[in-house]
């Protein structure tokens, strides 16, 4: 009896160390896949960073070429108009007293022609006494308005026989407003230095910049004049009223209201122009600066996985 229960007890020993020895088993199991899924983890979370930096890298180095073909259009723009404009210079130069001078009437006429297309541009053929254009204004009925005569100068000083000269022309064209244009430094000794036009001995003295809105102003007088003629006729208006209203101090602010609207277009248009480029060179900056703070990041995860982690190669030039 007593060998039965020993025996039975040995049994049960046996059986529970076998059943410790399982659960060691299974607990040794448990924490290898613990440590496994932990690595899986780890190993997924690095490459995810890894895709992560890799794709930085790229829209990185897609913004920086994207700024740098944006900046070179820019930049061509620029170019080509410092050209054309170096180019036109050297046309204006160029040649005889004389050629400068058929050049500048031809831009006048050209301008003419196609700021206002309801008028009659006339070339006075050389030789021909009447100035250098007649601009016969026309309303959109069709029905004539009155007559502008121009004459263009590129000079160095200002001649008083240009005026008396013009006054005689306009007397024998029948001209309404005669137009001195002035391409050169040849302006009357009173005139104000920045001054785009001026009324100078009953004749109306401009600058080239300006001739065109000078000239926008005087029709409208002239179209103004005239439907007031229509209004009034049969009650004998004089020609002399023309006169009178293109001296008139409300005439004149009207017309200097007019060319500061341009002066103002063109201080935008410069302003703009400012704009754009320190709007690029900020840009370029903040690049720059994404690029180093990249670099840094990388440097510091190669120092802190050593041998764990490739090395990474950046391209640390700076943009262009």
């Amino acid at each position: 009896m007593q060998e039965q229960y020993e025996k039975r007890l040995a049994d049960d020993q046996a059986q529970m160390k076998l059943l410790r020895d399982e659960q060691l088993a299974v607990r040794v199991e448990r924490q290898k896949l613990s440590d496994e899924k932990a690595a899986l983890a780890l190993d997924v979370h690095r490459q995810v960073d890894a895709k992560l930096a890799e794709r930085v890298l790229v829209v990185r180095t897609q913004e920086q070429e994207q700024a740098r073909l944006e900046k070179g259009e820019l930049q061509k723009k620029l170019d080509d108009t410092a050209a054309q404009l170096a180019a036109a210079q050297r046309k204006i130069g160029q040649g005889s007293q004389q050629l400068q001078g058929e050049m500048l009437e031809l831009a006048i006429e050209d301008g003419l022609k196609r700021a206002f297309s309801l008028d009659s541009i006339e070339e006075v053929k050389k030789g021909a006494r009447g100035g250098d254009i007649i601009q016969r204004v026309t309303s959109r009925a069709g029905q004539p308005v009155g007559v502008i005569l121009w004459e263009s100068k590129r000079a160095k000083e200002w001649s008083r026989d240009w005026v008396t000269k013009l006054k005689e022309d306009m007397r024998s064209c029948g001209a309404d407003i005669g137009i001195l244009v002035s391409m050169t430094t040849g302006f009357p000794k009173d005139w104000i230095e920045g001054q785009m036009f001026a009324l100078h001995e009953e004749v109306w003295v401009t600058t080239w910049s300006a001739a065109l809105q000078l000239a926008d102003v005087l029709r409208r007088g002239l179209l103004d004049v005239h439907k007031q003629r229509l209004i009034s006729a049969g009650k004998g208006e004089k020609m002399e009223a023309v006169y009178d209203y293109l001296t008139s101090p409300q005439f004149a602010q009207k017309l200097k209201a007019v060319y500061a609207a341009f002066q103002k277009m063109r201080e935008e248009l410069e302003s703009e122009r400012s704009v754009t480029l320190q709007r690029w060179a900020r840009r370029e900056k903040q690049l720059q600066s994404g690029v180093a703070e990249l670099l840094g990041v990388a440097g510091d995860i190669q120092g802190l996985a050593q041998q764990e982690l490739p090395a990474l190669e950046l391209d640390d030039a700076n943009p262009q």
